[in-house]
């Protein structure tokens, strides 16, 4: 999702706002490498972040490509933080799954790693869609 300096690699958050109204704006606090947890941890990306959301705000939350080795446990832990942290702001959280690699076996079937089964078995986008499940609130 993060901004990449050279075009046409880019992120998809790069790509949000030729897609809002005018007046509407896109910040992007993605940072290649990161994983939920060094997120959470880091002091330049979601401590620099928080303070930031207004009420309102959608902040959409996607992560999985740098989770490899992170259990379901803590994953699950750290995005219900991020739910929970960005709703204390007054902020509507998505939870984005991350997008599929291209990755195929010999037999042109994608692997476990294009589908983001991290290397300690973790199946992140179905631990996501977990999160998602237990943190929704009714309409």
């Amino acid at each position: 999702m993060c901004d990449q300096p050279v075009a046409p690699y880019t992120g998809w958050g790069q790509q949000l706002p030729q897609y809002f109204k005018l007046g509407l704006s896109v910040a992007d606090y993605s940072d290649s490498g990161e994983s939920s947890g060094s997120f959470l941890s880091n002091s330049a990306l979601f401590p620099a972040m928080k303070p930031l959301i207004r009420s309102g705000d959608t902040v959409l939350i996607q992560f999985g490509h740098n989770d490899k080795s992170t259990t379901a446990s803590a994953f699950s832990s750290n995005l219900t933080s991020l739910v929970s942290q960005v709703r204390s702001r007054g902020g509507v959280p998505v939870l984005v799954t991350p997008p599929v690699r291209r990755l195929f076996d010999s037999g042109a079937r994608l692997t476990s790693t294009a589908l983001h089964v991290n290397g300690v078995g973790v199946d992140l986008p179905a631990t996501m869609r977990q999160v998602a499940a237990a943190q929704a609130r009714p309409r």
